[in-house]
C-alpha cells in the first residue's frame, strides 16, 4: 500500500498500549513496554521471535478523545449551539468521533455549511 515504508521483506508496525483503564502503563520503563508488546506481537502473529530494527516509544498523555458517560449531553449541547448560533462552528475529535475518516467527513460537512 505505502512503498518504501518497510523494508523489502518485513513490516512496519503501530502498537498503542494504554488508554483509559490502563493509564498506569505510561509509568513502566521503555524495557517493560518492549517486553509487554513483544508478548503481545508473538501471540497475535503466531511467532517464535520478534527482533525489530527499529523501535521507538513515544508517550503521550490525553492522546485520543475519551467518551464518557456524559458525552450525549456533550454531543446535545454542542448540537444546540450551533443550532442556535448557525456561525458558530465548533470542530474536533470530542464532538462525532476520533479516526481521520471521522476528521476528514467533518471537513467537508464544514466546508459545505460555510459555501
Amino acid at each position: 500500500m505505502f512503498p518504501n515504508r518497510a523494508p523489502k521483506h518485513g513490516a512496519l508496525l503501530s502498537v498503542f498500549l494504554g488508554g483509559m483503564l490502563n493509564k498506569n502503563i505510561l509509568q513502566k520503563s521503555d524495557e517493560e513496554l518492549i517486553s509487554i508488546t513483544r508478548t503481545e506481537i508473538m501471540e497475535l502473529f503466531r511467532c517464535k521471535t520478534w527482533n525489530p530494527r527499529i523501535l521507538k516509544i513515544h508517550r503521550h498523555t490525553n492522546a485520543i478523545a475519551q467518551y464518557t458517560r456524559f458525552h450525549k449531553q456533550v454531543y446535545a449541547m454542542v448540537h444546540n449551539l450551533q443550532r442556535t448560533h448557525p456561525h458558530c462552528i465548533l470542530a474536533g475529535s470530542f464532538i462525532n468521533g476520533i479516526s481521520i475518516a471521522d476528521r476528514v467527513k467533518q471537513a467537508f460537512d464544514i466546508s459545505e455549511l460555510v459555501s
